[in-house]
């Protein structure tokens, strides 16, 4: 076998491992396959569900995407994101049997993101809207009965939408974010009800203030969430306040607690309900600044801060026993799972990985009895699945050695140096993949920040990194300042 340097169109061989979810009772585990499609320059995602006896089997069909799955508090069913009906991402149901999936919901403008209510009788879904979208939905809606009637509609819609960004007119800053055009759209929550359907559809957001990141109350009777604090600025990305939505009345009751201290942009209820967390910046510190995690009990408005020893925060979960947060902990180029406890009570024992030097975990799930699913970045590959428990590591994503089995893989080097304010900063180098005589050019990467941390193992970057050694170039990155 011919084993050759990484190179760009590697992109298509590369699969990705996303959103591990465990079922209620910890018997088996959801997630999601990402593979690329070449033909279509796209991502095909696939449901996977990986039982007790450690039987992995594919669970969806994967013609389109499949994404987001989360398990109904009973355990019986999954329910998932798709654009399968070709109108954007919708949300279906699929008994954990299998058979085939459902559509509960769809909304013209698409599904974000949904979470299931404790009793398992509603989902509130997040959707963007644009105030024109808004009008849309509150005009009377023409009545199409044939298959003609509705391909001639979607054919108008897709020519509006065409003709509404060509050219595109900018009226507010910021206009984007990452690759994705904000276009006057602020996200709404809607809620369902599993059992009705479709009819039981209804928005109990109602002005602009971009609402996002939904989690319920215990007894499933409101919400909390996050929504834009301060309507008299235009800034996007700071000034986040918790809200809490009841939905008890005909009307739901939304209540904005804007805080002068903080910026809140995740709250979640512990287990019990008794407390409630987020992710906080102080409001008035730039969006950069780093990020802690906050706690309060749920009748008080207080915020406290969790001693997270100064580590950047990444995917956070409540410890199943209510005692405390297990959290990612990004710290010079590695990346593992740390606890925090909320009170007094020590913080329960779970199956945390030893990450080994270059490691990242982005995203994890923990099992009630302590067992962590979770997906990392390593120097030697951009994407593994593993599964920690009392008694070892396991990976479950074996097919990933396929993509390495004829790829030259370059090591990577660390290094420290001192920058000339007397800082020491981390740095790594990749020499090219194929020794050379003399000289070669250096690519020197540089990502935003200082506050993002940049590893050996951040997916993002792995395969351009080592692409670009593998076409005869030496590839140097730092974290600037040195600070995680």
């Amino acid at each position: 076998m011919t084993v050759q340097p990484w190179s760009a169109q590697d992109v298509f061989r590369i699969e990705a491992i996303e959103q591990p979810v465990w079922s209620p009772d910890g018997s088996a585990l959801c997630y999601v396959r990402a593979t690329p499609d070449e033909s279509k320059n796209s991502t095909k995602r696939v449901l996977w569900l990986r039982t007790a006896a450690g039987v992995q089997k594919r669970f969806s069909a994967g013609t389109a995407v499949d994404r987001t799955p989360r398990w109904s508090p009973d355990g019986r069913r999954i329910g998932f994101l798709s654009n399968r009906g070709g109108d954007g991402m919708a949300l279906y149901l699929i008994d954990r049997d299998g058979g085939e999936a459902e559509l509960l919901v769809s909304i013209p403008t698409g599904i974000s993101d949904f979470v299931w209510s404790p009793d398992g009788t509603q989902i509130v879904c997040v959707s963007a809207l644009s105030a024109a979208d808004i009008a849309a939905e509150a005009a009377p809606k023409a009545v199409l009965t044939t298959p003609l009637e509705r391909e001639q509609a979607a054919a108008r819609t897709a020519q509006a939408a065409k003709e509404r960004i060509d050219p595109r007119v900018i009226t507010e800053l910021p206009f984007r974010t990452g690759t994705d055009y904000i276009d006057g759209k602020r996200g709404h929550l809607y809620v369902v009800s599993v059992a009705v359907g479709a009819s039981s559809l209804r928005r109990v957001t109602t002005d602009h203030r971009d609402y996002g990141a939904p989690s319920w109350s215990t007894d499933s009777q409101s919400l909390y969430a996050v929504c834009k604090g301060d309507m008299a600025t235009t800034d996007y990305f700071i000034g986040s306040a918790l809200v809490h939505i009841a939905l008890t009345q005909p009307e739901a009751t939304v209540t904005v607690t804007p805080d002068a201290t903080w910026s809140i942009y995740d709250p979640q209820l512990s287990p019990d309900g008794k407390w409630l967390a987020s992710v906080a910046q102080r409001s008035q510190q730039p969006f950069y600044s780093a990020a802690v995690l906050v706690v309060r009990a749920v009748h008080e408005s207080h915020w406290r801060v969790l001693d997270t020893r100064d580590a950047t925060i990444g995917m956070w979960h409540w410890l199943p026993d209510n005692s405390g947060i297990a959290h990612v902990a990004e710290w010079h180029g590695s990346a593992g799972i740390a606890t925090v406890p909320v009170g007094a009570a020590p913080v329960m024992q779970i199956s945390a990985p030893t990450v080994a030097a270059g490691e990242v975990i982005e995203d994890f799930a923990i099992r009630h009895d302590g067992a962590i699913a979770y997906i990392s970045g390593s120097p030697t590959s951009p994407c593994e699945a593993w599964v920690s428990e009392a008694t070892g590591c396991e990976r479950i994503s074996p097919w990933a050695a396929d993509w390495h089995s004829d790829r030259h893989t370059v090591p990577f080097q660390e290094l420290w140096y001192t920058a000339p304010d007397g800082q020491r900063v981390q740095g790594w180098l990749l020499p090219p993949a194929t020794p050379v005589d003399g000289s070669a050019g250096l690519i020197l990467h540089i990502h935003g920040g200082p506050h993002a941390m940049w590893s050996p193992g951040t997916r993002s970057m792995w395969l351009e990194w080592q692409a670009t050694a593998g076409a005869g170039f030496y590839v140097f990155f730092c974290n600037p300042r040195g600070s995680e």
